[in-house]
């Protein structure tokens, strides 16, 4: 099927492998098996090992790629020798979240040696800018090699074969956009508000990217879903975007407190929830304990713990988590 666009408002497990296979259902449900009885779908979410930088791998049924962030600078190489490991040689969409280093650092390496397609950024006026330089220089390498080049907002739906992606955040109008770009000196907040959040349904299993989003964005996002504006229509995927009882939660900031709020938490009830940690930092127990509370039935996975943590979609509303760790 083509890959079309809609409007709206709206490296990997290459020795041990100990696969998960989950059928809309509890861990309690689950069972152990090798991937092999997919329905035929080639569909992975992998989420990269990078200490409390993020890089996160989407390849889809029609063979579109998607790669969120790009870890820290020292990550670069890894990175690359990676995404080489599973044969990805295009990025047909290469998303920059916003900019801190920890999730750009490696975006010059992938620009430069990987075919990208599309390349999302976050909207950053003027002189602004160069507060970001290593997210500057990587911008401005992919004007220089004619990448397309679209701002992150809530416009921003596709619709390929079995899967469904759609930004949450930021808002094109408004919102956090507005209150970065009106002031000269942005602090550490209003710079993770950038953030772009994304909404991924494959074949029934979704997924929810938050970067960096803080309490605000968090609002907008409940605001926006509650009163029905992230609506998409399609032949494969007829109705709303689904939210709640969700099947994975990339929790922003590592974890940390001031983002993954008990408000936006009550709706997602989260099955599985996915942080970037190590170097010796770990999730706030504030966080943990909301998690636990939204669904004291939820699966914990931390990169420090699992590594390189890998979910294959193995048919419709059928998922097998994978890593190269011994937990």
């Amino acid at each position: 099927m083509q890959l079309k666009r809609v409007k709206t408002l709206a490296v990997l497990c290459a020795l041990a492998f100990v696969i998960i296979v989950c059928f809309g259902c509890s861990s309690e449900d689950s069972g152990v098996d090798d991937g092999s009885q997919g329905q035929g779908c080639n569909c992975s979410v992998t989420f990269f090992d990078m200490g409390t930088s993020e890089s996160v791998l989407l390849r889809f049924n029609d063979g579109k790629t998607m790669l969120v962030d790009c870890g820290g600078v020292e990550d670069a190489n890894a990175l690359k020798t990676a995404l080489q490991g599973v044969n990805v040689q295009t990025i047909d969409y290469l998303v920059l979240t916003h900019p801190d280093v920890d999730h750009v650092g490696g975006a010059e390496t992938v620009i430069n040696d990987f075919n990208v397609g599309t390349l999302f950024i976050p909207k950053i006026l003027g002189a602004l800018s160069n507060l970001f330089p290593t997210y500057k220089s990587a911008v401005e390498l992919a004007k220089s090699k004619g990448l397309q080049t679209e701002i992150s907002d809530t416009d921003d739906c596709f619709i390929g074969e079995d899967y469904q992606i759609v930004f949450l955040a930021p808002q094109v109008v408004g919102g956090s956009y507005a209150d970065f770009n009106s002031t000269f000196n942005p602090n550490e907040t209003q710079v993770d508000n950038l953030s772009s959040v994304i909404y991924i349904n494959i074949m029934g299993i979704r997924f929810l990217l938050t970067g960096d989003a803080g309490y605000a964005v968090e609002d907008e996002i409940i605001s926006n879903y509650t009163s029905g504006l992230y609506g998409v229509a399609s032949e494969e995927f007829e109705g709303e975007v689904n939210l709640e009882d969700i099947e994975f939660l990339k929790v922003a900031k590592g974890g940390r407190d001031g983002g993954t709020s008990s408000s936006l938490l009550s709706i997602l009830r989260p099955k599985n929830a996915i942080v970037f940690t190590g170097d010796g930092a770990s999730p706030s127990n504030l966080v943990l304990t909301r998690l636990y509370n939204a669904n004291n039935d939820y699966n914990l996975y931390r990169t420090d713990v699992y590594g390189n943590i890998t979910i294959n979609i193995l048919g419709s509303g059928q998922y097998g988590i994978g890593s190269d760790k011994s937990a």
